[in-house]
């Protein structure tokens, strides 16, 4: 934890929040050659991308030092060992969205991000956890969510940052929603209990009433103590018959900061998310597999940028075609010209390709970041070759 310094700032993706969200914001997306699932992985990409490039642009002093991205390891966990219903009342993932789980989680790799899940808990104790030890150690922690749960770690370090609204959610949004602090969040849910994952709570009492007794009586242990006091009848019945699920609630929707995690955090390292080796290795790892499964072989071709930005009449197969557009300096390749070698290869290999670092105006070491979603969502399933420029670093 020593590697942590007090001016690092951790961004935290709740990367299974993500996923979901990816996959009911798009139509339906197909791979055509055999009808695989897509459209979750492409939406993914672009929100993924959309945060770390306006991250890139963040000069305040909120711009991240660190990323990771967090998910679900699976559906159970410990707290089914609690709770045997926890979550009983939620249907299956979709049939079309479980094949893209695992080229998600490639694409966060391909990024150059941290993807980390571990077995028997969830993304949110992860995301707990990992915000405790940064915080502890002095830094800051911003976690990329709208989930309600995480709204108990909201502090004076932890903030929650809401994508889809563009939206910080500090102590006085949590109030807003809650209607009690950060630190009062899980007392409120206990008795409030949760729908949508199962948590019985307290029967007849919601966030509104909740928030009055527990803002009255300021912890959920000094409410069920003192609860043959409260002067409404039914609400005085209802809480000493029904203590029990509002500690068992308790267990439930307290996230564990102690979670046995594996990755340091100060290996977040925010690094050239746009840099070619990861991306390099991973397309070629896959297209030789590719190669193998369909018995054809791919070529992969590594371009050098002096092949991007040289005299193209001057090389090699592919490009032996004479062209108009031969750019003396290695600055000033046109768009004419890149089209041109694009052209050139999908013509000699025959299949659909990508260039990275051919685009008008962009240098040798500038990457044209509009390309990197559709680029990467290509690369995984299979519908384009990556050709990369050498000194992208």
């Amino acid at each position: 934890m020593s590697s942590i310094k007090k001016t690092d700032h951790y961004y935290l993706i709740d990367g299974s929040g993500y996923i979901f969200r990816a996959y009911y914001a798009l139509p339906p997306l197909s791979r055509k050659s055999d009808g695989l699932p897509t459209g979750a992985v492409s939406g993914f990409c672009s929100m993924l991308f959309k945060l770390l490039e306006d991250s890139r642009s963040d000069d305040s002093i909120h711009k991240p030092t660190h990323f990771a991205v967090i998910f679900d390891s699976a559906r159970k966990n410990f707290r089914n060992d609690i709770y045997s219903e926890y979550k009983a009342n939620r249907a299956e993932a979709p049939d079309d969205l479980i094949p893209q789980f695992e080229y998600i989680r490639k694409s966060v790799k391909a990024f150059n991000l941290p993807s980390i899940e571990l077995l028997n808990y969830e993304a949110d104790d992860l995301i707990a956890t990992y915000a405790k030890q940064i915080t502890d150690a002095g830094a800051k922690v911003t976690v990329i969510s709208s989930d309600k749960d995480l709204m108990q770690l909201v502090s004076d370090k932890i903030r929650l940052y809401d994508p889809m609204k563009s939206k910080v959610i500090g102590e006085k949004e949590v109030l807003e929603k809650f209607g009690v602090k950060p630190n009062q969040v899980i007392d409120v849910q206990s008795l409030a209990g949760d729908s949508s994952d199962n948590i019985p709570g307290v029967p007849g009492i919601g966030v509104k009433t909740a928030a009055e007794l527990i803002n009255k009586y300021k912890n959920l242990d000094t409410l069920l103590k003192k609860a043959s006091e409260i002067p409404q009848n039914k609400r005085r019945e209802t809480l000493l018959e029904n203590k029990d699920k509002a500690l068992l609630s308790r267990q439930l929707v307290t996230l564990k900061d102690d979670v046995p995690v594996e990755d340091d955090p100060s290996s977040f390292i925010k690094t050239n998310i746009f840099g070619t080796y990861n991306l390099l290795e991973e397309s070629k790892k896959h297209f030789e597999a590719l190669s193998i499964k369909r018995k054809a072989k791919f070529r992969f071709h590594h371009i050098s940028t002096d092949e991007v930005y040289g005299d193209l009449e001057k090389k090699s197969d592919p490009f032996t075609e004479k062209t108009p557009y031969a750019p003396s300096s290695p600055y000033s390749a046109s768009k004419a010209s890149a089209d041109h070698l694009l052209k050139s290869f999908v013509r000699t290999y025959k299949f659909p390709a990508v260039i990275s670092n051919c685009c008008n105006n962009y240098g040798p070491n500038q990457f044209p970041e509009k390309l990197i979603p559709k680029l990467i969502h290509n690369i995984l399933n299979g519908k384009a070759l990556p050709i990369y420029a050498k000194g992208l670093n």
